[in-house]
């Protein structure tokens, strides 16, 4: 949700949004067998992850999340849902608008082309959005930063924590591999007590592989050295 639009700011509104879905059946009727459902920002295949830091928060509880909706103000259970128009994009929009609407929300999805959408983010007249998000290393920082930092272009949610920040700002500088991935995953945490971002789901490639194949190793992010490949003879 857009936090530079006062009336999405809630902190029950964004909790009650991700107890409303079943991310169960978003991953397996949008995406098969090529998604989980997310139990947090990070995922598993990174180093530094946790192991389920979202917690109860993102299980679905459509009770819970129907009182939360019956508390909120009127205009704060109504807005659009902003996405990227494809027809996987269909679908899963339409699906996490069914969802929320089962629980009491009032959701307008509004399809927009890439150029459309980047021009609705770089304007800040986003109210809730769909974004996949790629690592582009493989580490926490990858994730948690361009999402979290006040400043950051990528954070399209307009997060303004400054005691995040000082948690990112503490893990950056810290030299120790294993202290530096106990901060990112606290900072973590805390994103996610606050629900800033509601994670959905967690894609996971299939790889297969003859058995002859040798010198095939997976990185943390799915990529593999070609270079590194030999047939065994």
């Amino acid at each position: 949700f857009n936090q530079e639009e006062r009336r999405l700011t809630d902190p029950r509104l964004r909790l009650a949004a991700s107890l409303a879905l079943d991310r169960t059946s978003l991953a397996t009727e949008v995406y098969g067998g090529l998604a989980l459902p997310a139990t947090g920002l990070v995922p598993p295949s990174l180093p530094g992850a946790q192991d389920d830091p979202c917690g109860a928060r993102c299980q679905q509880d459509a009770e819970e999340a129907r009182k939360l909706v019956g508390a909120l103000p009127r205009e704060t259970k109504t807005f659009a849902l902003d996405y990227v128009a494809s027809p996987v994009g269909d679908v899963l929009a339409g699906g996490i608008a069914a969802q929320l609407e089962e629980v009491g929300f009032r959701v307008t999805l509004r399809r927009h082309d890439e150029r459309e959408y980047l021009g609705l983010l770089l304007q800040g007249n986003q109210q809730f959005i769909c974004l996949v998000w790629t690592a582009d290393h493989p580490r926490q920082e990858a994730v948690l930063e361009p999402l979290l930092l006040p400043g950051s272009q990528d954070n399209h949610a307009a997060i303004e924590d400054q005691g995040l920040a000082d948690l990112l700002a503490r893990a950056r500088e810290q030299r120790s591999t294993a202290k530096r991935q106990r901060l990112y995953a606290e900072a973590e945490r805390r994103a996610l007590a606050r629900m800033y971002l509601i994670p959905v789901v967690w894609f996971r490639s299939h790889l297969a592989v003859q058995p002859y194949v040798e010198g095939f190793v997976v990185d943390p992010l799915g990529m593999f050295d070609a270079a590194a490949l030999r047939i065994e003879s």
